[in-house]
């Protein structure tokens, strides 16, 4: 296998980086592409765009690193085109989650991706590896469940902001989602990469 092919599952990884860093170092406003309950139906890029900006260098550089992390774990499950599927799929959950909900929330981050993505492969892990897919999935339950209880409190890394949890929900099921709806082209692409 050369370099190229075990680095092309990452470049969907690299390239929403890559977008968020641009974003946040740029010299222009981003704020047409954050989230927001009223505005979002006549501006509705912003349910993917809001997750590529974000609050402060920590948070960004945080969300930037979860995102490589989690995009080498499961690089097997992923070519650039069924990973940039997946987060489409998985920023449209997590913004749209919380709106049905009626909850008026403005967020911004990678972070309700990033549980989506970790869902995703999670759920592929349990094709391989029974307990060790199961054993990932509780650690999401936890992480959700630990999010919904420290619902309301600020973090002082995020400026004061909360946790965006149900953004995190929603972007987890979207991982879950993606995969009935990604399946038959996920197994063509992979094959052909082989």
């Amino acid at each position: 296998m050369s370099l190229f092919q075990s680095v092309k599952p990452l470049l969907g990884a690299f390239l929403l980086a890559l977008v968020s860093v641009i974003i946040f170092y740029g010299q222009f406003d981003y704020q047409g592409l954050q989230i927001e309950p009223v505005t979002w139906p006549e501006q509705p890029w912003t349910l993917v765009t809001t997750h590529l900006v974000h609050l402060n260098m920590q948070h960004l550089w945080v969300n930037v690193a979860a995102l490589l992390i989690i995009s080498i774990i499961f690089s097997s499950y992923y070519s650039t085109r069924i990973f940039l599927n997946v987060f489409i799929i998985c920023a449209i959950c997590a913004s749209a989650f919380p709106l049905f909900l009626g909850t008026p929330i403005s967020f911004v981050g990678l972070s309700g991706l990033l549980h989506g993505l970790y869902a995703y492969g999670a759920v592929h892990t349990l094709k391989t590896n029974r307990y060790f897919g199961a054993l990932m999935l509780a650690l999401l339950v936890f992480k959700l469940a630990w999010d919904l209880y420290n619902a309301n409190q600020s973090v002082a890394w995020l400026d004061g902001a909360t946790v965006a949890y149900w953004a995190h929900i929603g972007g987890a099921f979207g991982g879950v989602l993606a995969i009935p709806l990604l399946k038959r082209k996920a197994l063509e692409l992979l094959s052909k990469e082989e």
